[in-house]
């Protein structure tokens, strides 16, 4: 029996001389045999890039082979595997690679793998096909007609997936907005999304933008959690025939998750908070403290996807290190809604940080202060541009410098796009987060909105990242590394699993 963790560099050496065995030279499409400096280049290379490189070991943790994958031009990866001289011949190639390739897949990698072997070496076409690659025709390496085998993700189900999610005015977009990254990733595992959700217009027209169908959760806000809303779930479920839930409402408590798991339905929770003892198959909690909140389950079989990596977004495109120069337009957000009325303070504030610079306000579709944000915009000393961010706010994030952020969803948004970012706490439920990002070195936290000195904390915090390009580059390459963006295909990969 075997398993696979990541290499590091203490792996090197050993590395080295596998890949100058004699046999494993002969197989290769590339025959001559490695330099020791050349190796070292390469290895560390290696292990500085996205694409996996594991170590094979067996049950008493001793190294058996390598495992290696390498990203292609067409988005598939390209797998290559080798084992020990005294491993071989035990048929663990096999178990090598499919020990591998669960672990891409688990890192919510869904694209498909690819091997190519020489037509004469029968040992890995039978590792290959033994841990399920399929026959894919041939390609030509080099000089060498070799076999071409593929293995795609193959989804546990293809069916509907229902999300009740809380959205709308005094809520906000954020639960709307994780579970619509989530339902584009389950999409590209086969799955479809049903929307059940307090539907405003602007929620709606969210939800069908995204592909997903939205159906109305007909009931007040006072009996959102409620036994009637568990039951409007149960019976929309069954309707739709979806055997999953994902729920992501504040309103939701324990036992109307037990419920619907009662109900026979896989029950996916999105959750802030670890309040109680949990009875979900999965919890998701993408916070930067999600790991020290004690989280603990009720039925003892309960999944717990805690922590960044697991930060639910749109797929965006990766188009490398983003480019930090003068700060030209700085963009201020505080989320779908403001009920703190937060957005014309920090306008006010703003237009006194140093620095030349223009401002775009993205107003978010539920905050009744639109009138009185354009009132502030209009006297502020500054160029400022209110922009109601109906439909999200990946192009405004494209084309500011620098980003000023209430510390909820659109936090990862920012990081994932690598926008330096300054972060205002406005409620109680950002806090430990917050602290985490930024301790992590994520974000520039100003504390609290509204608190004694926050006005000039906030200017000096402004003013001094304005005119500091290395401080701003450090953020940014620091949040492109803690959120790289994938959090939602490693949560499907995990929903649709099961």
């Amino acid at each position: 029996m075997v398993s696979v963790r990541s290499a590091t560099i203490d792996d090197c050496r050993q590395y080295f001389d596998w890949a100058n065995d004699p046999v494993v030279r002969a197989a290769s499409f590339h025959t001559a045999a490695i330099e020791w400096d050349e190796h070292v280049v390469w290895f560390r290379g290696r292990l500085a890039s996205s694409a996996p490189t594991y170590v094979v070991v067996n049950d008493v943790n001793a190294p058996v082979g390598q495992v290696r994958f390498d990203a292609r031009p067409d988005g598939a990866m390209e797998i290559g595997v080798s084992l020990d001289a005294r491993f071989r011949g035990q048929r663990l190639a096999a178990e090598a690679v499919a020990a591998a390739c669960r672990a891409l897949r688990a890192d919510g990698r869904t694209m498909p793998i690819i091997a190519h072997v020489r037509p004469e070496n029968a040992a890995s076409l039978a590792a290959f096909r033994g841990a399920g690659f399929d026959l894919a025709g041939t390609s030509r390496i080099g000089d060498v007609e070799a076999v071409r085998l593929e293995l795609t993700a193959r989804p546990a189900f293809s069916g509907p997936v229902l999300f009740r999610v809380d959205a709308g005015p005094g809520i906000g977009l954020g639960h709307l907005q994780r579970c619509l990254a989530l339902a584009e990733a389950c999409g590209r595992l086969g799955a479809t999304a049903v929307f059940l959700s307090p539907l405003s217009a602007d929620v709606r027209q969210r939800i069908e933008a995204a592909g997903c169908e939205a159906r109305s959760l007909d009931l007040t806000s006072e009996a959102l959690g409620s036994a009637a809303d568990c039951d409007y779930v149960i019976r929309s479920a069954k309707d739709v025939g979806a055997a999953t839930v994902v729920v992501d409402s504040y309103a939701v408590k324990a036992h109307y998750l037990a419920e619907l798991r009662a109900a026979g339905l896989r029950v996916v929770f999105i959750d802030d908070l670890a309040h109680e003892p949990l009875p979900a198959h999965i919890v998701i909690n993408a916070g930067a403290q999600a790991t020290s909140l004690g989280y603990r389950s009720s039925t003892g079989d309960t999944r717990f996807l805690l922590g960044v990596e697991y930060a639910l977004l749109r797929r965006h495109r990766d188009a490398g290190p983003r480019p930090i120069g003068d700060v030209q337009r700085v963009l201020v957000t505080v989320g779908g809604d403001d009920p703190r009325c937060a957005m014309t303070r920090l306008i006010d504030l703003v237009a006194r940080s140093a620095g030349e610079f223009s401002v775009i306000a993205a107003v978010g579709p539920f905050s009744a202060q639109l009138v009185a944000v354009r009132e502030a915009a209009r006297h502020s000393t500054r160029n400022v541009d209110v922009v109601v961010a109906s439909m999200g706010l990946s192009e405004l994030i494209a084309q500011t410098d620098l980003a000023i952020s209430a510390a909820g969803q659109t936090l990862y948004e920012l990081a994932a796009n690598g926008t330096p970012t300054i972060a205002v706490e406005l409620f109680d439920n950002q806090t430990g987060s917050l602290s985490a990002l930024a301790e992590a070195g994520v974000v520039k936290s100003v504390g609290r909105f509204g608190d004694r000195e926050f006005d000039d904390r906030f200017i000096e915090a402004l003013s001094a990242l304005v005119q500091d390009r290395d401080a701003r580059h450090r953020l940014s390459v620091t949040a492109r590394t803690v959120v790289d963006g994938r959090g939602a295909e490693r949560v499907a990969a995990a929903v649709m699993a099961a």
